[in-house]
């Protein structure tokens, strides 16, 4: 398969920051020196995203200019800290950004993309000043009313639990899915994935994460985490043991049978998720962006 070749994320930062918050970002480092200091510390790629995510929420100029905060109650499932929430987020939507640059095949001027399970749109308020049409949609109808009153430029919809999209056949060229089908029974998953290749077009993408070796060995590590997953080390260690030997565990949370933590390794997601509908391309194991690192698999829709 022909590629493009690996993105530049300085003229991602580039292109997702308006000339606006630029000139914010000069008046705030002349009128305190200690942003002046901190911007030279941090090099100009490091600047602008300090200006995205804590900047937004110290400096008024620069707040004024991004979408606000989704209440507590709508980040739910994503940090509760401000400064967390936006952080990761711009984290994420430059790697899904990345992998699509890395893998696709297909020069499409403005390619139509779905952020699947799309919450209060972490990751795709980010996405929304990038080369992209950007949708999603969500199964939680108050996170999905708040995108669309919050983020204008986002075309957000609610769709049903089970796995069906009320969209066209072909409709999109890449879709992205953050931390989705690492809280679904495998079952579930496949049926979500023969779904998702229906709306993409022949030769789109799709990017997944999953919860493997490197989610588990970090959350062994840290207790805090053991305690706010439920998971104490002893099961830690046999969840290990049981995907090492090709097994996908599901776990599911009290009161729901359809939804809780799911374990799989990469090599079973090779395995068992393709299709003859859609191609692995590509894998990254334990992406260390964040605290609990997960795996990705991209596939390309035949």
């Amino acid at each position: 398969m022909a590629r493009f070749g690996r993105m530049d994320e300085t003229a991602f930062l580039a292109t997702i920051t308006p000339s606006s918050m630029r000139q914010a970002m000069q008046e705030a480092a002349r009128r305190d020196p200690a942003v002046a200091v901190l911007f030279k510390l941090l090099g100009p790629n490091g600047s602008v995203k300090w200006a995205h995510t804590l900047g937004v929420l110290t400096v008024p100029e620069l707040g004024e200019l991004q979408p606000p905060i989704p209440p507590l109650s709508l980040r739910r499932g994503a940090p509760a800290v401000p400064e967390k929430y936006l952080w990761r987020g711009l984290t994420d939507a430059t790697m899904f950004a990345r992998l699509y640059e890395d893998h696709r095949s297909r020069a499409v001027k403005c390619p139509k993309v779905l952020d699947f399970a799309c919450g209060s749109g972490r990751i795709a308020r980010f996405l929304l000043r990038w080369r992209w049409e950007v949708h999603g949609c969500d199964t939680d109808a108050d996170r999905v009313h708040w995108c669309q009153k919050n983020l204008p430029e986002f075309t957000a919809w609610t769709n049903k639990p089970a796995p069906s999209l009320d969209c066209p056949d072909h409709s999109f060229d890449y879709i992205y899915c953050y931390s989705v089908f690492t809280h679904t029974p495998e079952d579930v998953t496949i049926r979500w994935l023969e779904e998702l290749h229906r709306v993409l077009v022949p030769g789109g993408l799709l990017a997944l994460t999953t919860n493997g070796p490197s989610w588990l060995d970090s959350i062994l590590k840290q207790p805090p985490l053991q305690e706010e997953f439920g998971l104490p080390k002893q099961e830690l260690t046999e969840l290990v043991r049981q995907i090492e030997e090709g097994d996908c565990v599901f776990r599911p949370y009290p009161g729901s049978p359809e939804y809780g933590l799911t374990f799989i390794h990469p090599d079973r997601v090779a395995a068992e998720w393709r299709s003859a509908q859609l191609e692995l391309v590509g894998q990254e194991h334990g992406l260390a962006i964040h605290e609990s690192p997960q795996d990705v698999s991209i596939f390309v829709a035949r």
